[in-house]
């Protein structure tokens, strides 16, 4: 059964944490999440030897899988959370635990990202432009510019003039 469509906003429920972090892989059901954490090894089922044929038995996997995950979109808290799920959620969308249970707003597993956001309270956004995203070249040029801007008189004159300017390009389109 699929949720798209519901408000998911309020992130103090655990159901609401994990359906964002399905949305932001576009993933739509348990149904999708439990194939895909199965065929990426990241989830295990015990099965009974018995004369299915391979797909008979995947399926029987993936829906045992699927009942697990469709009763973690119903759960308020995350207290009911087998270790290996919470894991699988962790490698499979690339968060960490904290954020599961609730611990931190922010998403990402990267140690040096959350602990960069928590320091500076800088967006993880921000941050992991910062650490990740740039390229090694850009890097270096960047956080030495940085640098000289938080050393400087400009840490709190670029602020407030990015704010004049933005103020006015506002009210000359609305005009």
């Amino acid at each position: 059964m699929a949720f798209r469509n519901l408000n998911h906003d309020d992130t103090t429920l655990f159901h609401n944490r994990l359906w964002k972090l399905m949305e932001k892989k576009n993933i739509c059901t348990a149904k999708e999440l439990a194939t895909a954490l199965y065929e990426a090894g990241l989830v295990a089922v015990k099965q009974k030897p018995n004369d299915n044929s391979d797909e008979v038995n995947k399926a029987n996997a993936i829906g045992s899988v699927e009942k697990k995950i469709q009763a973690h979109l119903n759960a308020d808290k995350a207290d009911r959370l087998q270790g290996e799920y919470v894991a699988a959620y962790c490698e499979f969308f690339g968060c960490s635990a904290d954020y599961l249970f609730r611990k931190t707003e922010i998403v990402s597993g990267n140690d040096d990202v959350r602990h960069f956001c928590e320091i500076t309270g800088l967006s993880e956004k921000a941050v992991k432009r910062l650490i990740e995203d740039l390229p090694d070249e850009a890097k270096i040029e960047l956080t030495q510019w940085w640098s000289e801007v938080l050393e400087s008189n400009l840490f709190y004159g670029l602020p407030m003039e990015w704010h004049r300017m933005c103020y006015e390009l506002g009210q000359y389109y609305a005009a």
